[in-house]
């Protein structure tokens, strides 16, 4: 009888608590590049690779452009000379 019981309690914990995947979120909105998507293909991972990429790019010009301001605030050359 316990064994039953426990079954039913638990058919109804999931029919109640629903089993229901959540929707993956679709990156890289709108057409990626002729050029990438040849490469790549047009799933959600290779947009998500893309945006990834984007960012990674993006920060990376902001890092340059900070060493060239520390690099000139230095004095811009061996400290040495």
């Amino acid at each position: 009888m316990k064994d039953v019981l426990f079954i039913v309690m638990v058919v109804i914990a999931a029919l109640v608590g629903g089993c229901t995947e959540s929707k993956a979120p679709v990156w890289g909105k709108g057409e990626l590049p002729a050029e990438y998507t040849s490469i790549f293909g047009n799933n959600n991972g290779a947009r998500l690779d893309y945006v990834q990429n984007q960012m990674i790019d993006k920060h990376n010009k902001v890092i340059a452009e900070l060493a060239k301001r520390v690099i000139a605030l230095e004095g811009g050359g061996d400290p040495n000379e």
